[in-house]
């Protein structure tokens, strides 16, 4: 496996343990302060950082059953990779 591979799979390891234990500080990681977030489940769309924060922080209580894990891992190939 590769340098860029394992970048990859390191950067999936950081995402999988902040969606467990910190999921704020995703949102402050992942969205830019005027982001539009559409949640195609609820069909609801959040405007800017703080917004969807604040719903985060009111539905999200972490459990182990609700705990996000990786099983598996592989590489998938990047198609939009210039050649």
């Amino acid at each position: 496996m590769g340098a860029r591979e394992e970048r990859n799979l390191e950067r999936t390891r950081h995402w999988e343990w902040t969606w467990n234990h910190d999921v704020m500080r995703m949102v402050d990681e992942c969205y830019a302060e005027d982001c539009e977030v559409t949640d195609m489940l609820r069909a609801r769309t959040f405007d800017g950082r703080a917004d969807c924060a604040s719903s985060s922080s009111r539905g999200w209580t972490p459990t182990p059953r609700a705990a996000w894990r990786s099983r598996r891992w592989w590489r998938a190939a990047t198609p939009w990779r210039s050649r």
